[in-house]
């Protein structure tokens, strides 16, 4: 009886790990700008979530699991290990615009409050800021300008005049 022993080599399985911007403006990669690679299950990945300019990071989905996000929102690199099989990275970035509905600007506060009052009485979540010594009036503040579009329109509609800030 003749017995041959054999060696064998586990073979690694190579994954394809990429990553990808869902909405908004920056870049995601994994270095030089680099959004696709193979590599085996185990590795260590870093990526770099760079907003662009007026953006921050919203969401990092890493295999479709929701990442806490670093920095607040500002430019990072996470790690995390690749996993037996395909993998993406999606980051969402959203605008750090603010926007606000501008209703009025008084030089007398007791004015300022009885606009406020006004607009609170027709159903309108009203406030007041002291902007360079003056009285200003907001009906709202948004991160969606077309929903500060909306409240402009249904200011209107009610007979107030107001127009869009930035913040």
């Amino acid at each position: 009886v003749k017995v041959t022993f054999t060696k064998t080599v586990a073979s690694s399985t190579i994954y394809t790990v990429s990553s990808s911007v869902a909405s908004g403006s920056g870049k995601v990669h994994f270095g030089n700008n680099v959004t696709s690679a193979k590599v085996t299950a185990g590795t260590l990945i870093n990526f770099q979530a760079t907003p662009a300019a007026g953006y921050k990071v919203a969401q990092i989905l890493v295999g479709g699991t929701a990442w806490t996000i670093k920095n607040n929102g500002g430019d990072a690199v996470y790690q995390f290990t690749m996993p037996a099989g395909n993998c993406g990275v999606v980051v969402t970035f959203t605008s750090t615009t603010t926007y606000k509905v501008r209703c009025g600007t008084f030089s007398v506060k007791t004015n300022a409050t009885n606009y406020v009052n006004q607009l609170a009485a027709k159903g309108f979540d009203a406030y007041m800021e002291t902007v360079s010594g003056q009285y200003v009036v907001y009906a709202g503040t948004f991160s969606v300008k077309a929903n500060a579009t909306n409240l402009v329109n249904q200011l209107a509609a009610k007979g107030f005049s107001s127009y869009i800030t930035t913040a």
